[in-house]
């Protein structure tokens, strides 16, 4: 299991030696090597799924196999799941939008896009009726 950006962080700033500047050099290289580190072993965690897919797509149809297929595939859905997620957590909106602006996209089209990615609220539906809306938070 990867260690949080946080405990690495840590991990980094104890282990590097010199002045504030030093450290901080150290641990942004330190954080370089260990997102690469995470980055390669997730790719290869996909690729052991998606060869087992395929080997499991080639033998005959009996419940162990299906059951397993089914696994295999969810698992695969999760880790391609997780990696969108981070990958929109990362967009910085407002680059996105001066993007759009530079290349001349009207104005109101521009601000529609901005709020359907910026302006999130969730309800929930029970039993056919609404739920009030609510605002996530982190």
């Amino acid at each position: 299991m990867e260690q949080s950006c946080e405990e690495e962080v840590k991990r980094l700033w104890e282990m590097s030696r010199g002045g504030v500047k030093e450290k901080l050099e150290y641990v942004g290289k330190g954080l370089q090597r260990w997102a690469w580190v995470i980055k390669k072993s997730r790719k290869g965690l996909s690729t052991k799924l998606l060869t087992r897919i395929t080997e499991l797509d080639e033998l005959e149809r009996m419940k162990e196999n299906l059951e397993e297929l089914i696994d295999v595939k969810i698992h695969l859905n999760l880790e391609n799941d997780t990696e969108e997620s981070k990958a929109y957590d990362r967009v910085e909106w407002e680059f996105i939008e001066r993007v759009m602006q530079k290349m001349s996209f009207a104005d109101a089209w521009v601000s529609l896009i901005m709020k359907c990615v910026k302006i999130v609220t969730y309800a929930v539906c029970m039993k056919n009726e609404m739920g009030e809306s609510f605002k996530p938070m982190q």
